[in-house]
């Protein structure tokens, strides 16, 4: 719109535009780089080559079927010039509405019917009869353009409408105050050439940021593209790496386990080898036997001594490793994982009406373990203390150091859970009879899993629940 319209102004401000044809003409090419302006960024490409295959051949046919009408009107213009303007009017409103389907239709019949309007009045106060003839004309385009400024969503619209309505007003009242005047027709024209002059600068100077815009768009778009194809490919790379990965740990684990299972038949032998080795030495024993026969019995008594011994090491060596092979040992700060795990259940002891308080020792607690299980473990040990913990009462976390050892303790105020219902439920045997038997059950497979895992990395889960220390819950690490 602002480039046909920018077009029409600087035609007209030349004085170019004397015939009903032309007006017709600037009116239908108005909607189409309407259409392309209100295009969405992605559909740019696209609205350009339906502007180029489509809007072309129905711009010919229509101006082809619309002949007739132009000769008519042309041949009635001299006569009844006013009522040919009206019916111009409405022919091309009717023009701007279908002009173009796959725009928005309201902003194209009134950008149409604006620039069509302007055009016909501008013929109008060119006849002799300036203002008074036009004065139907001018009081219809100010209405209308008051209407499309209340109507109109964008501001870009309403700030050329109002500038073409300054516009406008300015020339229209200049020449009513000197419409007696001898100079009226000439002041006229140099008041409203003027004005459209400026409006053509303003609307090519808008059209020209618009095109910068618009190939800015174009160029940030095209830059997208190229990085989303890019992650595209890094993504594919990415899971081939890791396909590769699970098919070498995969490989790795089988081994793993060969050389396990072969390490314990081995040890299985050495054990039965050992054990033979040792009746022999026995019954050797009960004869008697010289004293030099009984020192050679003496030194294979002790080699196979020796031999139990490494063997018992090299199993426990074993038991380790596989036990080790489950877990990723690293070393790290306890009291950040309980920090987290206690944050992270914030939520759940609001719900609970439960309040949590951690009073963790000063600086670093540093383990060696699984941090990823330790956080496990302590989530599900503060959640099920949470879930068993009384309204209105309060979960102590304490932290410190024993010994050598770390200890992480969970304090709970109110009433006793008791003992054997701790027993119970660490150890998974809630009688079938109770009223909360599913929750129950929850309860006890958490908090027997925190224990089993407790355990695996080499701790100690202790609970209690009596008069002396309350309801508490301790988990014991070596400290690294």
């Amino acid at each position: 719109m602002i480039i046909s319209g920018s077009l029409t102004i600087w035609i007209q401000s030349a004085n170019f535009i004397q015939q009903p044809l032309l007006i017709f003409m600037s009116s239908m090419l108005t909607p189409i780089p309407l259409a392309l302006a209100q295009a969405n960024q992605e559909d740019i490409h696209n609205s350009l080559i339906r502007f180029q295959r489509l809007h072309a051949r129905r711009l010919l046919a229509r101006l082809v079927s619309a002949l007739p009408i132009l000769l008519i009107l042309n041949l009635l213009w001299m006569q009844q010039q006013w009522l040919i303007e009206v019916v111009l009017m409405s022919i091309l409103a009717v023009v701007s509405i279908v002009a173009v389907k796959t725009a928005n239709l309201k902003t194209v019949f009134i950008s149409s019917f604006l620039v069509s309007l302007i055009l016909v009045m501008v013929q109008s106060l060119q006849t002799a009869f300036l203002p008074v003839r036009a004065l139907p004309i001018q009081i219809t385009c100010t209405g209308l353009l008051l209407l499309g400024i209340a109507w109109s969503s964008s501001w870009r619209t309403r700030y050329t409408l109002v500038l073409t309505l300054l516009a406008w007003s300015l020339t229209y009242l200049s020449c009513f105050w000197w419409q007696g005047a001898a100079s009226a027709q000439s002041l006229f024209e140099s008041y409203y050439y003027g004005w459209l002059i400026i409006l053509g600068i303003l609307a090519t100077a808008f059209s020209y940021s618009q095109r910068r815009k618009l190939l800015h768009d174009i160029h940030k778009n095209e830059i997208i593209e190229a990085s989303n194809s890019m992650l595209s490919e890094l993504q594919e790379l990415l899971m081939d790496v890791k396909v590769r990965a699970a098919s070498i740990q995969r490989h790795l684990d089988k081994v793993s386990e060969t050389r396990n299972t072969t390490l314990q038949m081995l040890l299985h032998d050495l054990n039965g080898f050992n054990t033979s080795i040792q009746s022999g030495v026995d019954l050797l024993k009960d004869d008697h036997l010289t004293p030099q026969q009984q020192q050679v019995v003496a030194l294979i008594e002790k080699a196979n001594e020796r031999f139990a011994f490494f063997a018992k090491k090299m199993a426990k060596a074993n038991m380790d490793d596989q036990q080790r092979n489950s877990f990723h040992y690293a070393e790290f700060d306890i009291n950040r994982i309980v920090s987290e795990a206690a944050a992270n259940l914030k939520q759940v002891a609001m719900v609970h009406q439960v309040q949590l308080q951690l009073q963790l020792q000063p600086g670093i607690l540093p383990v060696y373990l699984d941090e990823q299980v330790t956080y496990q473990l302590m989530y599900k040990l503060l959640s099920n203390v949470i879930r068993l913990s009384d309204v209105g009462s309060t979960v102590k976390i304490v932290s410190g150091v024993v010994g050598t050892d770390v200890v992480i303790t969970c304090k709970t105020t109110g009433n006793l859970i008791g003992q054997a219902k701790l027993d119970e439920i660490f150890n998974r045997l809630q009688q079938a009879a109770t009223g909360d038997r599913d929750l129950t059950e929850v309860k006890g497979l958490g908090l027997s899993i925190a224990r089993q895992l407790t355990e695996k990395m080499g701790g100690h889960l202790h609970y209690e629940s009596n008069d002396a220390h309350g309801n508490a819950f301790t988990v014991q690490f070596p400290g690294a």
